[in-house]
């Protein structure tokens, strides 16, 4: 409820809490001490003239580390058997037509597993 004499804009209804370290909150406390401020004012102050642009790291999906986990080890076993098909095709134990197939297969995949780590990261 509002106090008598306060008009609704300057209710402060959100609290916002957070700790410091000592050596954070250091420079800080010498500020408050020269200033007439309250804690509370002095950080609304602080908090509301700083700089909008932050730098967040987004929340992945909870499905993509699952599913990179296992587009890691897809990856590494695509990347077995490319080695053992280039190996067998300058040997000559396999023609070029079925290399390129077998490239173009593993290419698919490939593609289809980044499409998936892209769809559940988005």
């Amino acid at each position: 409820m509002a106090k008598p004499g306060r008009d609704k804009a300057s209710n402060k209804d959100v609290v916002i809490t957070f700790r410091l370290s000592e050596d954070e909150f250091a420079p800080f406390d010498a500020l408050l001490k020269r200033s007439t401020l309250k804690r509370s004012a002095f950080f609304r102050q602080t908090f509301l003239s700083a700089d909008k642009q932050v730098t967040l790291k987004e929340k992945f999906h909870p499905d993509y580390t699952k599913l990179l986990f296992f587009v890691n080890k897809a990856s590494n076993n695509l990347n077995q058997i490319a080695k053992r098909l280039n190996g067998a095709e300058k040997v000559g134990l396999i023609d070029s037509k079925s290399y390129y197939e077998a490239l173009n297969h593993l290419i698919s995949i490939d593609q289809m597993l980044k499409g998936a780590l892209d769809a559940v990261q988005s």
